[in-house]
């Protein structure tokens, strides 16, 4: 059953990103698709969250330097946001933000040192060519749709 295992407290600090959705386990990866609404809202929710709280980047070469909400990467956003979010449950992302399986049409391969408004940028021109809504457009990327390493 997809909705087993999706109990889970309210969000608190990231409760404006996961409180609409209750949430949901999707034991086949392949499933675990993320829509450009999807991604949109987490890089606005992530860049909001880095202004106020001022984060310091988690990018290699300048870890420890604060960073600017438009210069977030997907370094900075796992550390951030996707551990701290799916660490109770040890699910992915994509888990937390929806309620039913997603079937992808294309895999994302991206460097993590990326910008992430570049990476959405992107991905908004990929859908606007091909005809698609946001709502319509429906991607895989790992850091949304794989639970992240834990120590």
């Amino acid at each position: 059953d997809v909705m087993a295992n999706c109990a889970r407290p309210s969000g608190g600090r990231f409760g404006m990103l996961i409180d609409a959705s209750p949430g949901c386990t999707i034991p086949e990866m392949e499933l675990r698709g993320v829509t450009l609404v999807q991604m949109k809202q987490v890089v606005t929710f992530a860049a909001s969250l880095c202004g106020r709280e001022g984060w310091k980047s988690m990018l290699p070469v300048n870890k420890g330097q604060r960073v600017e909400p438009e210069e977030l990467t997907f370094y900075d956003l796992t550390h951030n946001v996707i551990i701290p979010v799916t660490k109770r449950r040890k699910c992915s992302l994509v888990e937390m933000l929806t309620d039913a399986p997603m079937r992808p049409h294309w895999f994302v391969s991206h460097h993590w040192g990326e910008p992430l408004s570049r990476v959405v940028t992107s991905l908004a021109a990929h859908a606007h060519w091909r005809g698609l809504r946001d709502d319509e457009a429906v991607y895989w990327l790992p850091p949304f749709a794989m639970p992240p390493q834990l120590p």
